[in-house]
């Protein structure tokens, strides 16, 4: 129900239709169910990204693959100067 717009006030329609409550009630829903319903969009697609984590962690395919071939940079084991350094301030 949360990936259709909308979808909730048919569901909340035939529940009203069940229990003999007059359908000009869903109006009175109408006007906060926009928001509600981006709360239940929101919430649809952190669960789906949550899931989709998930499983790509679960298939090893969450990880980078490091390359084998290649060293990583090295320190500098001195530094050569181009001016000499003037003690005298």
């Amino acid at each position: 129900m949360a990936g259709v717009p909308r979808a909730s006030l048919v569901v909340i329609a035939a529940t009203m239709a069940m229990f003999s409550i007059p359908e000009a009630g869903l109006l009175l829903i109408l006007a906060v169910d926009h928001f509600l319903d981006m709360g239940r969009s929101a919430t649809n697609v952190v669960g789906n990204a949550v899931a989709s984590a998930v499983v790509a962690k679960w298939e090893g395919e969450l990880d980078p693959e490091e390359p084998a071939d290649i060293e990583p940079p090295h320190a500098p084991s001195h530094v050569a100067r181009t001016k000499p350094i003037d003690d005298h301030f």
